[in-house]
């Protein structure tokens, strides 16, 4: 298991790599913004013809549909596996950590958040820098058009701090920033999105031709 998923690198702001060579890390790689970071892992493994696998740092916990703890190597590897056995290039979790929206093992038409995703070093997309929030949302669009699906596995439940600790987007996420996020993906990508009908500057996937 530990030779399938390797070594961690910690993509980090320059500020940060002390705290995290102290916390234990043993390969720091000086970064930039979240995407820029995003895409220096892409590229990084794309170079070593390595699948990349994501983990956001603030990572709580990982559960089954059954509500049994399982750990980041056996959900990381149960991912990978099924992303090589599709015609996809990227694979995921659900943006919810809710068992009760686990209805399927799989899914190869919904939203995988960046926090915990796995990308083939075939894959040609990459993060918009552009964007400040909503990144990951593009980014499975963009896999949605380019290669006719993604992986994203229903029945693996990662939760997170990034909404609640200090830090990260959680930092610069505005109001403004969101509606402007939106928008640029409204625009971007016509026909794929709508906004959400309940939760305001949210987005919802539909396929071509229903929005």
């Amino acid at each position: 298991m530990t030779k399938l998923i390797g070594e961690a690198t910690w993509y980090v702001r320059e500020e940060e790599i002390d705290d995290y060579l102290n916390a234990g890390a043993a390969h720091v790689v000086r970064g930039g913004t979240l995407v820029q970071n995003r895409n220096a892992a892409l590229r990084d493994s794309r170079v070593a013809g390595l699948p990349c696998i994501q983990l956001d740092d603030d990572l709580k916990r990982i559960r089954n549909a059954a509500g049994q703890d399982i750990s980041f190597f056996f959900a990381a590897s149960l991912m990978l596996n099924r992303l090589r056995s599709s015609a996809y290039r990227l694979a995921g979790v659900a943006p919810t950590d809710n068992a009760y929206f686990s209805r399927r093992e799989i899914t190869n038409f919904g939203f995988i958040i960046a926090s915990f995703m796995v990308e083939l070093p075939d894959s040609m997309l990459w993060f918009d820098p552009d964007l400040k929030l909503k990144e990951d949302y593009d980014h499975t669009v963009a896999h949605l058009k380019t290669y006719g699906g993604v992986v994203r596995c229903d029945d693996i439940l990662a939760t997170f701090n990034h909404y609640t600790a200090p830090g990260g987007c959680k930092a610069y996420r505005t109001e403004e920033i969101e509606k402007e996020s939106c928008a640029v993906l409204l625009q971007r990508h016509r026909g794929w999105l709508r906004p959400h009908g309940k939760r305001p500057h949210e987005l919802s996937l539909v396929r071509p031709g229903r929005a």
